[in-house]
């Protein structure tokens, strides 16, 4: 009987057993379910917490990179230190909502051109303060942002400035604040070596490139004779600047425009294709009023008179009566003079330089051999900051308007090759070439009702057709337009970025689709219709050329 009632006690002892066992498994199940559900609500907690603080730090990050960029548009500036970070700030304030307790600290450094903004703003919790104990609660997450501008590529800018008469009073003064702020930009953050360079070609009927390239080896210095324009008939041999010396004048530095298709590309002048080279502008001495009153023109149609066609060392010219009385019915001669002859001999002849008795300086005076000469000197790629100031208060306005003397110049200042050779080479990668032209109106060569049919200018007279064979106002000025497309055209095909800017409200509707079409897109032409616009549109270009960007 044993065998069975061993096994019945061994049974109930096991039923025991696992009895005991399973309700230990309950209470063990219980504990684990619960230290698993807390570790799973902390970890939804933290995540909860931190996608929110993870969005609400990318949100605060866009707002401190636009602040940064926003407050970086004063570098350069005068005030630069005081204006950038307040812009800044209130840039973000504005972009995170009036709600937003977050705030940045701005510094700004012109000398290098960069921007700093910091945040240490936090996130508050929402969970995770309230799972965990008290000793280890977490009542916040750091989220602090960081953005830093800093200048871009290399760049090489030529400004090609409207200096024409027409820009007189407070538009030349919006032009002086409107160029130093787009250089006080650009210059910002210039390491202080060429990495930044600027020239200025101040305009107007023709640019001066200044009296002190007389000796340059691209300026044309032979024979008058040789020259595809000639302006004297019996020069035997002398060049232009041998005509100066001959009444004791001096160049003023003002060239004329090259023949076609020379006149509006870059090409290396060559002394052996006189058609290359420049050649220093020359007004004639226009014909006396009794020469232009015998060939039918009325008094004061030659403007540029400024010696007797009779002087210098030319040939005794035969007297004849110039004026008459008449007494008791006799006809009696009043006055001898030398006979008249022709405007064209008159102009052209070159004797009556030669000897010249001339007690007037003619530099910047209305006539004279230097008459359309009106505009300082341009100034080639520089990265002398103060030099360029400098230079832009000289600004003065006089004379017409020739867009296209002033971006072939523009063009010229940028070229690798001569006449200047600052620019660096088209196939650098690294480095822009921007040109900015800036007029007030429409080109405009001026008509006179002469043989010449024009007065002197960059492209001579009109009577030379080298704009029109039409000689009318509407002529030439197409000629000049023309020209203006093929210097922009060509110097796009280049590589070179063309900004263009309207000044005032003068400007036709041809001229604004003239500068339109020379920029290099519809987004690169401004039109600015006061002063203060025109300050603000320098300022912007100038923004965009320095390529202020967000350091990574």
């Amino acid at each position: 009987m044993r065998g069975p009632a061993v096994c019945k006690s061994l049974s109930f002892r096991l039923g025991r057993f696992v009895q005991r066992m399973t309700a230990d498994e309950r209470g063990v199940t219980a504990v684990i379910f619960s230290i698993m559900f807390s570790a799973l609500f902390f970890v939804f907690a933290l995540a909860v917490d931190y996608v929110g603080a993870t969005r609400e730090q990318q949100r605060q990050q866009s707002a401190i990179d636009a602040a940064a960029l926003a407050g970086s548009h004063y570098l350069g500036l005068q005030n630069e230190d005081v204006d950038g970070p307040e812009a800044a700030k209130r840039f973000f304030r504005e972009n995170m909502g009036e709600a937003s307790q977050a705030d940045i600290e701005v510094t700004l450094d012109g000398a290098t051109g960069t921007l700093k903004a910091t945040s240490d703003n936090k996130y508050l919790t929402r969970l995770l303060k309230a799972v965990l104990p008290v000793h280890l609660r977490k009542e916040h997450l750091d989220i602090g942002v960081r953005s830093t501008v800093v200048k871009g590529d290399r760049v090489e800018v030529a400004m090609a400035l409207d200096n024409s008469g027409s820009m007189s009073g407070t538009k030349i003064e919006a032009l002086k604040q409107a160029a130093k702020d787009a250089i006080g930009i650009i210059f910002s953050g210039s390491d202080g070596a060429d990495d930044v360079k600027i020239g200025l070609v101040p305009f107007a009927a023709s640019v001066r490139v200044g009296a002190g390239y007389q000796s340059a080896s691209w300026l044309y210095k032979g024979s008058e004779a040789a020259l595809p324009h000639p302006l004297f008939a019996d020069s035997t041999g002398k060049s232009r600047f041998d005509v100066l010396a001959d009444m004791g004048q001096t160049w003023a530095g003002c060239v004329e425009a090259r023949s076609a298709p020379y006149d509006t590309n870059d090409a290396i002048p060559d002394a052996d294709d006189v058609n290359t080279m420049f050649a220093p502008m020359f007004a004639p001495d226009e014909p006396d009023d009794g020469n232009a009153a015998a060939a039918g023109y009325g008094t004061g149609d030659y403007s540029n008179n400024y010696l007797s066609d009779f002087g210098g060392d030319c040939p005794t010219p035969e007297q004849v009566c110039i004026s008459w009385r008449t007494r008791n019915g006799e006809r009696t001669c009043r006055t001898y003079g030398p006979a008249p002859i022709g405007v064209v001999e008159a102009q052209t002849r070159s004797c009556k330089y030669r000897s010249a008795t001339v007690s007037t300086n003619f530099e910047g005076s209305a006539v004279g051999p230097n008459q359309s000469c009106t505009t300082p000197a341009l100034t080639p790629l520089s990265s002398d900051r103060v030099q360029l100031l400098a230079e832009i208060d000289k600004l003065v306005a006089s004379g017409n308007t020739n867009i296209s003397e002033g971006a072939a110049w523009a063009w010229r200042v940028l070229s690798p090759t001569a006449p200047f050779m600052e620019g660096r080479s088209y196939n650098d990668r690294s480095n822009k070439k921007i040109m900015i032209v800036m007029t007030d109106g429409d080109n405009m060569f001026a008509t006179r009702p002469t043989h010449n049919a024009s007065v002197y200018a960059a492209y001579g007279y009109g009577a030379q057709n080298r704009l029109s064979s039409t000689y009318s106002s509407a002529a030439f000025n197409a000629g000049l337009n023309s020209k203006t497309l093929s210097v922009c055209g060509n110097a796009k095909e280049e590589g070179i970025t063309v900004y263009t800017v309207a000044f005032g409200t003068d400007i036709s509707t041809t001229g604004l689709q003239l500068l339109e079409d020379c920029a290099t897109s519809e987004r690169h032409a401004y039109i600015a219709s006061d002063e203060a616009a025109l300050v603000n549109t320098f300022q912007n270009i100038a923004r965009e050329i320095s390529r202020l960007r967000v350091a990574m």
